[in-house]
Parts: C-alpha cells; sequence; structure tokens
C-alpha cells in the first residue's frame, strides 16, 4: 500500500505540485456539493471536474478502472435497491425507467464521494497533509488550545498508522519468510495463523506509543506555544483557480437546490 501510494505521489502534475490547504478545501468543498447535487445535470459537471482534475494530475485509465472496480459492487446494489424500489410508478415499465435514472445518479454520486478524496490522497503526501490541517486550524489555535489538541492528535494518529500498516507488512513477510501461511485453511485456522502477527504488533504498538510520549517530553512540547514550520506552503495562480471553482461549484448547487 506505501508503495502504491508513494508511486502515485511521484508523479509530477499541476495538480501535485498545488498546496496542499488549497487542495484539502478544495476537494472537501466538492464532496460538499456532491451530497448537495440536486439533478444529474450537476452531478455530470462533477464528473466532468473530476476527469479533467484526475487528467492534469497525469492518471490515466488504468487507474480510473482500478477505482471504479473498487466500487461496482455497490453500483450493482444502488442499481439492484432502486429498480426494485423506484417509487411513485404507475406500471412497471415506468417503475424500471425511474429505478434505472436513480441508481445511475446515486452510483454517479457515490463514485464522486468516493473520488475526490481519493484524488486528495493520491496526489498530496502524508506530511504535506499534515501540514495543510495544521495551517488550517491555526487561526482557531489562537482561540483555544482545544484546536491545537485536535490538531496534534491528528498529527500524531496519521503517522501513528502509518508507521503501524509499515509495520505490519514487515511483521507478515518475516512470519512468511519463517514458514507460517497466513489466511489458508479453514476460518478456525486462519484466526490461529493471525496469533504470531498480532502479538507482535501488539508489542511494537506499545513501545512506539512510549517512543512518541518520551520525545514529546524530551523536546518540552507544549500546547499554547508559538511554533514555526521548516517549509512555509506557498499559493500560486493554480491554488486560487481551483478553491474559486470549488466555491463556484457549491455555491450553485445550493442556489438550485433551494430555489
Amino acid at each position: 500500500m506505501k508503495n502504491h501510494l508513494q508511486s502515485k505521489h511521484e508523479i509530477a502534475s499541476s495538480i501535485h505540485e498545488l498546496n496542499p490547504i488549497s487542495k484539502l478545501i478544495a476537494f472537501t468543498l466538492f464532496s460538499f456539493a456532491t451530497l448537495l447535487n440536486p439533478t444529474m445535470e450537476f452531478a455530470l459537471l462533477g464528473l466532468v471536474i473530476f476527469i479533467a482534475l484526475f487528467s492534469l494530475a497525469n492518471f490515466g485509465l488504468e487507474e480510473l478502472w482500478g477505482l471504479f472496480k473498487t466500487l461496482w459492487l455497490f453500483f450493482v446494489i444502488t442499481f439492484i435497491i432502486h429498480i426494485l424500489f423506484p417509487g411513485h410508478a404507475s406500471n412497471f415499465n415506468e417503475g424500471l425507467i425511474i429505478g434505472a435514472k436513480k441508481g445511475l445518479f446515486y452510483s454517479l454520486r457515490l463514485f464522486l464521494l468516493v473520488g475526490f478524496p481519493t484524488l486528495l490522497v493520491w496526489t498530496t503526501t502524508l506530511d504535506e497533509l499534515i501540514v495543510g490541517v495544521e495551517q488550517i486550524f491555526r487561526p482557531l489555535t489562537r482561540v483555544s488550545t482545544f484546536f491545537e489538541e485536535i490538531v496534534l492528535l491528528l498529527n500524531l494518529s496519521v503517522r501513528f498508522l502509518a508507521g503501524l500498516f509499515t509495520e505490519a507488512e514487515e511483521i507478515k513477510e518475516a512470519q512468511l519468510a519463517r514458514g507460517i501461511e497466513v489466511g489458508k485453511g479453514k476460518l478456525k485456522e486462519r484466526i490461529k495463523d493471525l496469533a504470531p502477527l498480532i502479538v507482535p504488533l501488539f508489542v511494537c504498538t506499545i513501545r512506539k506509543a512510549e517512543r512518541t510520549a518520551i520525545a514529546l517530553h524530551i523536546r518540552g512540547y507544549e500546547l499554547g506555544e508559538k511554533r514555526t514550520t521548516y517549509a512555509e506552503p506557498l499559493f500560486s495562480g493554480g491554488d486560487i483557480h481551483l478553491v474559486a471553482l470549488s466555491i463556484l461549484v457549491v455555491a450553485l448547487n445550493i442556489y438550485f437546490r433551494f430555489h
């Protein structure tokens, strides 16, 4: 998983080079606009924007197909539910048409709800995401240390989980090298085979948490203190255009939904 994301982060594109703050704001607004989509026309507009950003990020049909494959089962379930329960329909044929339209509409919304956050993760490294969240919450930390606690917890959690996945992969490879087969046999045997993975991972988790706490204490970390960053993210014209587009899309969705 780490290598899979790393290969996408190493791609050079105009989307990859954008400020993480603008990408966080824009993709969040695009996802919010997807939830507000009042009609199929706006859903198609969201799809056009997604494909345009996907192309600007230098991703091809292979990545798009991979994203589609992860959701195809949900698309099928959505279609079946809306065809079986189309709502108000005078006959079967009308109900089938209404159900198919609703199934397509909600499947498209589901694709966009997953697609925009996925595009954000594929074009932004973990460190950039954390910096973006910290910069967004920075004005609020001056009001209360509560927001600084949230940022700290998010920072530690994301880094902790990323390291935990790496540890889990290393432990799994080590156990496989020793001849332990994982994920084969009956359910009882599979659960039993997980013990050599879970116990070392649990020990590593405790050690990692202890090392993190000691490191914070040694460095004198205290909430409410002013901090600087090694490199401040800069804004460009592309950032302004992306955020402006996302705000415009949200405004249009809100206007046509309530008028």
